[in-house]
């Protein structure tokens, strides 16, 4: 998991979680844009150390597209997005930034899904997988490893479990929690 920004105490189970920082996937890659497409529910792997209660999720809009995105947390179930845990609500992503929806949702320790639904076609920060690394799925020689999941899902509130998903190798969005 990948620490940026905030401070504060840690927590006293887990000295790198610390109160008012955000946390986000699990995944190594830089920092590039990802064309996200409306009506398409992207799943990324989050993994979470130690039971918290996280007070925000978050995603950053590099271009704009006017509607809105849903956000939230699905169980893991077996590697793949499973039933749903928080349906967050919705940011707009009609202006460029951070965009973040305040939540209060305990998480135990365990491997989870971030997601993000837009309405609308519009690009959000994202990593970009640049090695073949094994969190999701076996690696071929110079073949990248499944880095997330994208089903078709029409714009509302989430389902309850995750439609069938499609295992993608490309960039992720870069969704967070901040605990």
């Amino acid at each position: 998991m990948f620490l940026f920004g905030g401070s504060g105490a840690s927590l006293p189970a887990h000295p790198g979680m610390t109160p008012g920082n955000y946390y986000s996937t699990v995944m190594d890659g830089p920092i590039g844009t990802l064309p996200a497409l409306a009506n398409t529910l992207y799943g990324i792997l989050f993994y979470n150390p130690v039971q918290a209660t996280y007070t925000k999720i978050g995603v950053n809009v590099s271009v704009l597209g006017v509607g809105n995105a849903r956000l939230g947390i699905y169980s893991n179930n077996s590697g793949i997005p499973g039933s749903l845990i928080l349906d967050a609500g919705t940011v707009s992503v009609s202006t460029t930034g951070d965009k973040e929806i305040t939540i209060s949702q305990v998480l135990a320790s365990g491997w989870y899904f971030l997601v993000l639904l837009p309405s609308v076609a519009v690009t959000v920060t994202a990593v970009v997988p640049t090695t073949p690394e094994n969190f999701l799925g076996s690696v071929s020689s110079g073949v990248l490893a499944t880095t997330g999941f994208t089903a078709s899902q029409a714009f509302g509130a989430l389902p309850n479990n995750f439609p069938t998903p499609t295992a993608i190798n490309t960039a992720i969005p870069r969704l967070w929690l901040r605990l």
